[in-house]
C-alpha cells in the first residue's frame, strides 16, 4: 500500500483537474524545496507582517501613567540589530512582565515539547520509546539552561533609550559592581556597558557598603564615554529597601537599618551631611510600609524595578498618592549586576533649570525638590503583576510581543540570516549531511564556547576585590557546567561518529 501511495501521489501534482493552487507547487518546491529552508522562510514572513501591524507594546511610555513619552524613543544599534536572531529567545522572555516567571514557564513547554517529540519516534517498542523520550526531554532541558546562562551572564546590545529633548538625561539609578555581594561585574565593565547602552548618569549603589561606588566614580574619569557617577548605597530596612544617592567619602554610613528611626535618621544625614538624596524601593513594600517611608522622611520612590518588577497594583497606587501629597519623587531603575545586557528602565532628569553645581548635585535637588516634568520614570513595554493566562502561555505571547515590537532595522538582520542559512543550509545537503541537525549542534558548541569563555576565568580566578569572591566561583562552576554539557551536546555525536569508524577501521582519509 505504501509503495501504491508513492507511485500515485506525483500524479496529483500533474493532475490538470486540482486547479491553479495545485499547478504553484512545483514552483513553491523550487523556490523552497526542504522543509527546514520552508520553516526559515515561514518565520521570516510570519515575523515581517507582525512586525508590519500598527501596535507599539514597547513605547517608550512614562511609568508613572503608562502614557506614551513624546520626546523619547527607542533604538537598537546596528551592532545589537544584527545579533537579533542569536538574542532573540532571550530578547522575548525579558520582555515579559515578570522574566523570571516567562522563563520558568517557557522552561516547562520545552520539557513538554522534547517529551511528546521522543515519544513519536519510530518506533513501537515501549522501552525504546521511554528512553528516547527521556534523552530528548533531558537534551532539551540542558540546551535551554546553557542559552539562558550565556544569555544571563553574557550583556547582549538591547534597548536605547533617548530624549529629544536637549535639557533631559538620561539616568539610571540604581546599578551595581562586584563590590556588592551578588554581583560579577567590575566597575569598569559597569561603566563601559551603561556607557554603550546610552546611560548618561548612573547611580552605583553598592549594598552595605558605598565604598566600590567612589572607586567607580574616580575610574568613570579614565573610561572613554563613561556615564557621570552618582556615589550611593543600598541598605535593608524593617520595611524594605533604602537608596542613598550623592554620598561623600571618609563619611560612616550605617551597614543596615534596624527601625524606622534608624530610616529617619539616615534620611537626615543624607540630606545635612552628604547633600544627598534617599528613594524608597517599592517591591517589597506595603501600604503600611510606604506610609511610614513617607513619615520618615525620603524624597521619593522607585516604582519600576527591572530585577524585581512585581510592585502590587495596590501598592503602586498607593506610592502615586503618597507622591502626590507630599511632593517626592518617582523613578525607574535598572538594578542592575551584571546579569543580562538588557535595559527597559530608566529615569529621565530634566536639570537646566537648576543652575547651581554639577549636573549631579542637580539631578541630587529634583530628586529632593521635584518641579513639574523634571523626574520621569520610563519603561519599555510593561513591567509588573501579570495574569496567570499570560504566565501559563509565556513562550507564545512573549514570542508574539517580541514580533510586534521589531523595527526594520532589526527585521532586516532577521532576512539577512535567514538568507545565510539557506545559502549554508545547501551547501551542507550538497554534503550529505542534514542541515537542521548541523545548526543545532553547531549553535550547542557555540554557546558552549562562549559560556566556557566567559565563566572560566570566574571559576579559576575570581576578582579578590570583590565583596564575595566565593560568589564569583560558584557562578563560574555553574557556567563552566552548563558550558561542558553544551559543547559535549554539540559535538559529541559527531566525535561518536568518528569513533566508530575508527573502530572499524574506515575512517575517511
Amino acid at each position: 500500500m505504501t509503495k501504491k501511495i508513492a507511485r500515485i501521489r506525483p500524479e496529483i501534482f500533474r493532475n490538470p483537474r486540482q486547479g491553479r493552487l495545485m499547478d504553484t507547487v512545483p514552483l513553491l518546491r523550487r523556490l523552497v524545496p526542504h522543509r527546514f529552508e520552508l520553516i526559515l522562510v515561514l518565520l521570516g514572513l510570519v515575523l515581517t507582517l507582525l512586525a508590519l501591524l500598527p501596535i507599539d507594546p514597547q513605547g517608550p511610555f512614562n511609568a508613572r501613567t503608562y502614557e506614551r513619552l513624546p520626546d523619547a524613543r527607542l533604538y537598537f544599534t546596528w551592532t545589537g540589530a544584527m545579533l537579533e536572531p542569536v538574542s532573540s529567545i532571550g530578547h522575548a522572555l525579558l520582555g515579559a512582565p515578570v522574566p523570571k516567571q516567562a522563563a520558568i514557564a517557557s522552561l516547562a513547554w520545552v520539557l513538554a515539547a522534547a517529551l511528546v517529540w521522543g515519544w513519536m519516534r519510530r518506533t513501537r517498542n515501549i522501552p525504546l520509546r521511554i528512553l528516547g523520550a527521556g534523552g530528548a526531554a533531558l537534551t532539551a532541558v540542558l540546551a535551554f539552561l546553557a542559552y539562558a546562562g550565556l544569555y544571563f551572564i553574557l550583556p547582549f546590545p538591547s534597548w536605547h533609550l533617548e530624549t529629544r529633548d536637549g535639557d533631559a538625561y538620561v539616568a539610571d539609578l540604581q546599578t551595581h559592581t562586584h563590590y556588592s555581594h551578588d554581583s560579577v561585574i567590575s566597575p569598569r565593565h559597569n561603566l563601559r556597558v551603561q556607557g554603550g547602552r546610552g546611560i548618561e548618569i548612573t547611580a552605583v549603589t553598592e549594598h552595605k557598603d558605598p565604598t566600590g561606588s567612589f572607586r567607580t566614580k574616580a575610574l568613570s574619569r579614565s573610561v572613554p564615554e563613561a556615564p557621570l557617577v552618582v556615589p550611593g548605597v543600598e541598605l535593608s530596612t524593617p520595611e524594605g529597601y533604602v537608596l542613598g544617592l550623592g554620598l561623600e567619602p571618609d563619611m560612616q554610613v550605617p551597614d543596615k537599618l534596624h527601625s524606622q528611626r534608624e530610616v529617619a535618621h539616615f534620611v537626615r544625614s543624607v540630606h545635612r551631611e552628604h547633600n544627598g538624596a534617599v528613594i524608597a524601593l517599592g517591591f517589597k513594600l506595603d501600604r503600611d510600609g510606604v506610609a511610614r517611608m513617607v513619615q520618615a522622611g525620603v524624597d521619593g520612590f522607585e516604582i519600576v524595578n527591572m530585577g524585581h518588577p512585581d510592585i502590587p497594583f495596590e501598592v503602586r497606587r498607593f506610592i502615586k498618592q503618597q507622591a502626590g501629597e507630599h511632593n517626592l519623587s518617582l523613578v525607574g531603575s535598572s538594578d542592575w549586576h551584571g546579569w543580562t545586557g538588557m535595559w527597559r528602565t530608566w529615569t529621565l532628569v530634566r536639570v537646566s533649570e537648576r543652575d547651581h553645581g554639577s549636573i549631579q548635585d542637580n539631578l541630587l535637588a529634583a530628586l529632593r525638590d521635584p518641579r513639574e516634568g523634571e523626574i520621569v520614570p520610563a519603561v519599555a513595554g510593561y513591567l509588573g503583576p501579570t495574569s496567570s493566562w499570560r504566565v501559563a502561555f509565556a513562550p507564545f505571547v512573549e514570542a508574539a510581543r517580541y514580533a510586534l515590537e521589531l523595527s526594520p532595522k532589526r527585521v532586516l538582520a532577521w532576512w539577512v540570516w535567514i538568507v545565510a542559512a539557506i545559502l549554508v543550509a545547501r551547501l551542507v545537503r550538497f554534503a550529505g549531511l542534514a542541515p537542521a541537525r548541523i545548526v543545532g549542534r553547531t549553535s550547542l558548541v557555540v554557546i558552549g564556547g562562549l559560556l566556557l569563555w566567559k565563566t572560566v576565568p570566574l571559576a579559576l580566578a575570581p576578582a579578590t576585590a570583590a565583596a564575595d569572591p566565593t560568589f564569583h566561583l560558584e557562578i563560574g562552576r555553574y557556567g563552566v557546567a552548563l558550558g561542558g554539557i553544551a559543547l559535549l551536546l554539540g559535538a559529541g555525536p559527531l566525535l561518536l561518529r568518528e569513533a566508530r569508524l575508527w573502530r572499524k577501521g574506515r575512517l575517511p582519509e
